[in-house]
Order: structure tokens, then sequence, then C-alpha cells
């Protein structure tokens, strides 16, 4: 692992930390602690991507807030705030490859189809 401050290639193991237990480690050279970059699709969610997909395709079914709450056991507030995390992203890719329409021209249904048809392209999560 190299290190991200002064790019020394002799990184360690250094323990875990939070709830989804993120490897970090330490330079040697330096001694500075750091993770190693990742990807966040979902911005500041830590919601895994298969709950989130979940999510998001019982909301476009028509089911209720409080009932995805039941189902999926993810908070109200995650879930609205997912929901407009999920609309900005769609929103822009929509802006960007269909520049005919708006994005309010576009139903519900066909916003949450793109959605599926992304991330099975780009997570390879199962559309369905």
């Amino acid at each position: 692992m190299t290190c991200l401050r002064c790019q020394h290639d002799g990184a360690k193991r250094f323990g875990t930390y939070g709830r989804l237990r993120i490897q970090r480690y330490r330079c040697n050279s330096c001694r500075s602690t750091f993770t190693q970059p990742r990807r966040k699709p979902l911005g500041r969610h830590s919601i895994e991507i298969g709950k989130a997909v979940q999510v998001v395709t019982l909301l476009t079914e028509g089911m209720s807030v409080r009932a995805v709450t039941r189902i999926t056991g993810v908070h109200k507030t995650t879930i609205l705030s997912l929901l407009q995390t999920v609309g900005e992203k769609c929103r822009r890719v929509f802006d960007a490859r269909v520049r005919i329409f708006t994005a309010g021209d576009v139903e519900n249904s066909t916003i949450g189809h793109l959605l599926s048809l992304l991330m099975s392209a780009a997570y390879g999560v199962p559309c369905g």
C-alpha cells in the first residue's frame, strides 16, 4: 500500500474502524494513518448497494416510506435522504444522456427502471 501523504511504499495494516470494519494503514516512513481510497456511489450514505436498490425498487413500485422501513429495516430518514441522492444522480445522468426532455417529463417508474439499469451496468447488481 502506498502512503497518500509521502508516497512511500512501505505502509502496513493498522487495524480497522467503523461499523463497516474499514481497513486502516500506517506509513512506516511518516507514521500517518489512512485508508485505501474507495468509491462511494451513494455519496455520504453507508448503506449497502443491494439494500439501496431494494429500497428504491420498493419505492418505485408504489410502497410507502413507512412500509419500506418495516420491510427493509432501514430508517425513515435514511430512506428519504437516499431517495433525494438517487434523484439527483438520476437527474444528472438523464440530463447528460437525454437532451430532448426535461427530468420533469419522466414518470417515477421510468426513473426507477433507468436506475436499475445503471446499477446493473456499473456495479453488477442484477435488475429486477
